[in-house]
């Protein structure tokens, strides 16, 4: 006999989000389903619906989720550097972005999933604005530091910056950097040698 799943009494909506950050940590990918999510928390796959009404909306929560983290990273970095001067504190704060992406692949692959991003979703637009803020600050102080009059160059850095790491990035974890002898130090030498040509790039 098929036992029937049991109505779910809890914050079904938080641990749906928790199951499918679960789930794309542990599969580095965005390959997720309705129905094994709610078979993970032992509920029916209408139940699920109620709270999304797709897979993208679900997997927008799990990205928005991934930005604030990111966002609270990038600010303790920020915090913890904003009194250096413009170098290693630019240094610094691109290191802390590439660490988290590289240590949470699955989330990464999220946040910057095409149609995940068509989602239009509030909170995720929220999100990712609030992740740009430790960024936005530090092209602030090191304009300041370095009297940069160009308003817009100053404008578009952080576009800049920010795609110059996610190409990378990208790289990194689709495995094209790895053409070396010891292919598992090349994500690491690769890093420095591409955080330093940004660096250099922008405080010529």
């Amino acid at each position: 006999m098929i036992e029937e799943k049991k109505f779910h009494h809890g914050n079904l909506k938080d641990e749906l989000i928790g199951a499918s950050i679960n789930f794309v940590s542990t599969q580095k990918n965005t390959e997720i389903s309705m129905r094994e999510i709610a078979n993970s928390l032992g509920v029916t796959h209408a139940a699920v619906y109620r709270h999304f009404e797709s897979k993208n909306e679900l997997l927008a929560a799990v990205a928005a989720n991934g930005y604030l983290l990111l966002a609270k990273c990038l600010d303790d970095e920020f915090q913890k550097s904003k009194n250096l001067r413009p170098r290693p504190l630019l240094f610094g704060m691109l290191n802390a972005y590439i660490d988290f992406a590289l240590e949470n692949e699955g989330y990464y692959r999220t946040m910057f999933n095409r149609e995940v991003m068509k989602s239009n979703d509030e909170d995720l637009a929220q999100a990712i604005a609030q992740c740009r803020l430790p960024i936005n600050m530090v092209i602030e102080r090191i304009s300041q530091k370095n009297g940069f009059k160009d308003t817009l160059l100053i404008a578009t850095l952080a576009n800049d910056i920010w795609s110059f790491l996610h190409g990378y990035i990208t790289l990194v974890i689709d495995g094209l950097l790895d053409d070396s002898s010891v292919p598992s130090q090349t994500p690491k030498i690769s890093k420095q040698n591409y955080v330093n040509l940004i660096v250099n790039s922008i405080l010529i």
